[in-house]
């Protein structure tokens, strides 16, 4: 199994200094060690040659323990990006929550742990992950916008109408146009029916792009990716 390898967003923040453990350069060796492993694999599936994947993840990890300081919210946040892409969620969730506690990470890592559960199709826990980065002390009003959105979107999966129509209003005062708000609400409040074949919940996979290219607030236009 070869994991590919894509830009990592960077929220705005400072850039760390002298950082000792270098995340790129341990995870491109991890990359070329399961390459190779698989090789082996695939040739010698009958020696003791092939390489044992989860030790090697569970080496990165041990490694990561003693050399990365829970202060370094840069790492941390990089080793989530880099454990979501490689279908580690519970790894990539709980790097997400140390380098929260850096306050002006803090939105954006609870927002990226929201999208994971949303994926994970654990609502409730997205839930509360996007009202904890609502409530983050560093926000943009964009991102603030974001989060009500998904917020609505997860309690109107939960069938709770009622909250849901609250976060969606939030954010129809700012931009009644943004992201089919209004025709929720307007479904909501039943004053018209759904759309034949409309999805309830957290919106498309383009919405949620698009909110996570906002929520970074880089302007870049890379995409997630998906698991």
């Amino acid at each position: 199994m070869v994991y590919a390898r894509r830009p990592r967003e960077q929220p705005n923040a400072p850039p760390s200094v002298d950082r000792s453990f270098d995340i790129a350069a341990s995870l491109d060796a991890i990359e070329n060690l399961d390459a190779t492993g698989g090789m082996a694999a695939a040739s010698f599936a009958e020696t003791d040659s092939q390489v044992d994947v989860e030790e090697v993840f569970a080496a990165f990890k041990e490694g990561v323990a003693k050399q990365v300081s829970v202060d370094d919210a840069q790492s941390h946040y990089d080793l989530g990006v880099a454990y979501k892409e490689m279908g580690l969620l519970e790894d990539a969730i709980r790097e997400f929550e140390i380098a929260a506690r850096d306050e002006q990470r803090e939105c954006v890592c609870r927002s990226m742990v929201g999208m994971i559960q949303m994926e994970r199709g654990k609502i409730a826990e997205a839930v509360d992950a996007f009202q904890k980065g609502l409530a983050a002390p560093v926000k943009s009003s964009e991102q603030e916008m974001v989060l009500c959105f998904d917020i609505g979107a997860g309690y109107e999966t939960l069938n709770r109408t009622k909250e849901a129509l609250s976060f969606f209003q939030r954010v129809a005062l700012r931009d009644p146009k943004y992201r089919g708000v209004s025709d929720r609400i307007d479904q909501l409040s039943g004053r018209t029916a759904p759309k034949k074949g409309a999805v309830v919940g957290a919106g498309s996979e383009d919405d949620l792009d698009k909110a996570f290219d906002d929520m970074l607030g880089d302007g870049s236009n890379k995409k997630r990716s998906v698991n």
